[in-house]
C-alpha cells in the first residue's frame, strides 16, 4: 500500500496518462511550426512513453531521434502541454517512437481573446471544399459547427463574412479540439495569424 506523496505522484501520473490518448507533438522549424499526430500506447514512469509513429494530415511522416517537440493533450476541457524529444525508433511489428518522460506537465491557457457569440456560415478548403457554421469567434479562433470530422491538428483555410465587417479570405486554421454535440461536430479552432476586425 503507497501512502504520502508517492501515492500522490501515481494517482496524478494516472490521471495524465491512458492508452490510447491521442497526443500532438509539434515540431517548430525556421517560424513554421508543425503539427504531428499520434496516441499514447504506453510509458515507463521517470524513462519514457512510448506512442504510434506520428501523421500528419493522416499520412506517416519520417522521425530522426533527437527530435525535440512540444506535446498537447486535452483531458475533459483542459490542455495540457510537455516538452519531450525522440529517444528512438522502433518498425516492427509495427511502426513505434520512444519519447523522452515529461519532467513537467503545464495546464494550457487557451482563450487569449475575448470572443463573440455569432452564427455565421463558414466555407473550409481543405483536399475538398466543405461547410460550417462559426457559433462564437475572437480574433485567435473561433467555435465552428460542422458534419464533418477533422483530427486534432488539422489544419485548412476558412472563409466567412463578419458580421457587420470585412468578409474573411482563406484564413488558416488549425484544429486544437474536437467534440460532439447532437448531430454536429464541434471544432475549436486557432487562426495561424491575428483576425483584424
Amino acid at each position: 500500500m503507497f501512502k504520502g506523496n508517492r501515492m500522490k505522484e501515481i494517482l496524478k501520473i494516472k490521471d495524465y496518462f491512458k492508452v490510447g490518448l491521442p497526443l500532438s507533438l509539434h515540431e517548430e522549424i525556421a517560424d513554421k511550426t508543425t503539427y504531428y499526430q499520434t496516441e499514447l500506447i504506453g510509458w515507463k514512469r521517470n524513462q519514457f512513453l512510448v506512442a504510434d509513429s506520428p501523421l500528419l494530415d493522416g499520412k506517416p511522416v519520417k522521425i530522426s531521434k533527437g527530435i525535440a517537440y512540444i506535446g498537447h493533450f486535452q483531458i475533459l476541457r483542459t490542455v495540457y502541454g510537455f516538452e519531450t524529444s525522440v529517444l528512438d525508433i522502433g518498425s516492427k511489428p509495427f511502426p513505434i517512437i520512444f519519447l523522452t518522460y515529461p519532467e513537467v506537465i503545464k495546464e494550457m491557457y487557451l482563450r487569449r481573446h475575448k470572443r463573440a457569440k455569432i452564427n455565421v456560415p463558414a466555407s473550409i478548403y481543405s483536399i475538398v471544399t466543405r461547410t460550417g457554421d462559426i457559433m462564437d469567434l475572437s480574433e485567435g479562433g473561433c467555435l465552428m459547427a460542422t458534419e464533418y470530422y477533422y483530427e486534432v491538428g488539422a489544419e485548412f483555410y476558412l472563409s466567412f463574412q463578419l458580421p457587420k465587417g470585412p468578409k474573411i479570405e482563406h484564413i488558416k486554421a488549425i484544429v486544437r479540439n474536437v467534440r460532439r454535440s447532437q448531430s454536429k461536430i464541434l471544432l475549436g479552432i486557432e487562426f495561424a495569424e491575428i483576425l483584424k476586425k
